[in-house]
């Protein structure tokens, strides 16, 4: 259940950090 967990919020963070970059590659186009 623990491993479940971390995985979900691993993913979310990895989600958040890939959106960040996408959007500052964006506003530099």
């Amino acid at each position: 259940l623990l491993g479940r967990e971390v995985d979900v919020v691993t993913e979310k963070g990895l989600r958040k950090r890939i959106h960040d970059r996408v959007l500052k590659e964006a506003v530099a186009i």
